[in-house]
């Protein structure tokens, strides 16, 4: 990270000294990564909807662990179109309540997530549940349907399982069309909540009555059996983002954020060190690399204020004489106290 600090700030003034920068880091740290999460996880409480998600991870080598303990990454992200986006995730040894609780703490707002019963837990929050994750779980059944006997005939499709796929596309067409062509005077959130209260909601009434009458002609153990059962029983959830216009029919802006860990499995399945908050979503860039970067320009920015404002001590002053060229534009809040 040093040497990526002093190519970084070569072209100011030629490299500082590296003894310069080693002292600087030590007074700062954590300068970063903790600094920029803390501000991200900040700014993500501050905002009306959060999306939440949680996936397995192997760690290898992990102190105090086997390598082939079960540990969990807990993905947290702000509503899509966001103007201020946030993505963080959340490396934590287990799967209960008290991580999301300790990350969430008392957020009260709009809490979009699958039917998993941890999520429930957080008593100020208005929970979402995700239609997509139903929806699949009817997909999986119609699936099991199609595959052949050991006879080798086809079995005849579940005409159960087509009527509720049918229920979810209409319920989908009308997301559809609240993404197309704004009316004049009209807020998107407005429009989207008049177009589900007009044909979601008597889609939503006919298909919970349906539910209600299959799930006693169902068995309970078949997988068409469990997606009715999970449907009923998440219902309240499942149903909720008709009331506000600003509400997400499902969790899969969520679910495309948390799959680089079912895909990149070198680098998190078979990961050698304990996973930290940040993470890098491309496989293919450094994201320790990009985050010596931004720390040199943090440290830049952090030791102008310095001179600017007397409260300098000696190794600033030598580093900020041999950087000696404009302040940056853009600016980290983050590092003002630092």
């Amino acid at each position: 990270p040093l040497q990526v600090l002093t190519e970084w700030l070569e072209p100011y003034a030629g490299r500082p000294a590296r003894t310069v920068l080693r002292g600087r880091r030590r007074s700062n740290a954590p300068l970063l990564p903790d600094r920029l999460y803390d501000a991200l996880h900040k700014t993500l409480l501050s905002q009306p909807l959060i999306h939440g998600d949680e996936t397995t991870v192997q760690v290898l080598k992990e102190p105090g662990r086997s390598a082939q303990s079960k540990s969990y990454a807990w993905v947290y992200r702000s509503a899509e179109g966001c103007a201020e986006p946030v993505v963080l995730f959340d490396y934590q040894p287990g799967r209960g309540q008290e991580h999301l609780k300790k990350f969430l703490g008392d957020y009260s707002g709009m809490l979009m997530s699958d039917g998993y019963s941890a999520w429930r837990t957080l008593k100020k929050a208005t929970h979402f549940g995700c239609v997509a994750h139903a929806r699949r779980l009817f997909v999986k059944a119609d699936k099991a349907a199609e595959k052949k006997t050991d006879s080798g005939k086809q079995k005849i499709p579940n005409a159960r399982v087509a009527k509720a796929l049918e229920y979810f596309q209409a319920l989908y067409r009308v997301e559809a069309l609240a993404k197309g062509e704004l009316p004049d005077g009209r807020t998107r959130a407005d429009y989207t909540y008049g177009l589900r209260q007009k044909h979601s909601v008597p889609v939503l009434e006919a298909f919970k009555a349906w539910l209600d009458e299959l799930a006693l002609k169902v068995l309970p153990q078949s997988l068409l059996g469990k997606a009715i059962a999970y449907t009923r029983n998440q219902w309240q959830y499942l149903s909720r983002y008709v009331t506000d216009g600003c509400a997400p029919i499902d969790n899969n802006v969520c679910e495309r954020d948390i799959r680089p860990f079912a895909i990149t499995t070198w680098q998190t399945r078979f990961a050698s060190e304990r996973l930290e908050g940040l993470y890098g979503r491309h496989p293919g860039r450094a994201p320790r690399r990009d985050l010596a970067r931004l720390e040199a320009k943090v440290l830049d920015y952090t030791l102008r204020r310095k001179l600017a404002d007397g409260s300098t001590h000696w190794s600033s002053r030598k580093l900020a004489a041999q950087l000696g060229v404009p302040l940056h534009p853009h600016v980290f809040v983050m590092a003002e106290s630092g």
